[in-house]
């Protein structure tokens, strides 16, 4: 199958009625963020009659950027089935994968000396994130005595619900995000 990328209208596009991934406010305004920073880098995959197969949260972003067309590319020749099945298939494969907490950890300080905005890595929800990179055991509230001078005792958990993104916990610590994440949580894993 020959892959072209089509610039189509927004208004044009159709989005599949029984998607069953939801796109919220915040992670709109991550994606709005991501295309901001880097580029409209990912078509929104059509069929034929251009409905959305993949790519629902980027024409929300679209929308709400005010942009007027958007890359996209037509998958011909799935059946209704195929499509049906592609729209979960898409959302899940990526979930699926995991990371290389030493690799990664590189990369965040890398980004971090280089002053780039991590925010715009959608990594800081503290929930989701500690939950799919299997941190999440790892996070409770911080005694008072174990903050000092900025930095954590490698022990020391943060409390989802009293600090809702890692990033806010790091800056209100004077720690970097990578520092706070990977430096003080993560070696208490052994990561």
């Amino acid at each position: 199958m020959e892959l072209n990328i089509e610039y189509k209208k927004t208004s044009k596009l159709t989005p599949y009625v029984n998607n069953s991934r939801t796109h919220d406010e915040r992670q709109v305004d991550q994606i709005c963020n991501s295309i901001t920073e880097f580029g409209f880098t990912n078509p929104i995959l059509i069929d034929e009659d251009d409905g959305i197969i993949a790519g629902h949260g980027r024409l929300q972003a679209a929308e709400k950027l005010g942009l007027d067309e958007v890359p996209t590319i037509r998958l011909e020749g799935l059946t209704d089935v195929q499509k049906r099945a592609y729209v979960i298939a898409d959302n899940q494969i990526g979930l699926n994968s995991s990371w290389d907490y030493d690799t990664l950890k590189l990369e965040l300080d890398a980004l971090t000396e280089l002053e780039f905005d991590l925010d715009i890595l959608a990594l800081d929800d503290l929930n989701t994130f500690a939950s799919d990179t299997g941190l999440d055991d790892f996070f409770e509230e911080p005694p008072k005595d174990k903050v000092d001078d900025g930095l954590i005792d490698l022990k020391v958990k943060v409390s989802a619900s009293d600090h809702a993104t890692l990033s806010e916990y790091a800056k209100k610590n004077g720690l970097t995000y990578a520092e706070m994440l990977f430096n003080y949580v993560g070696q208490d894993n052994g990561n």
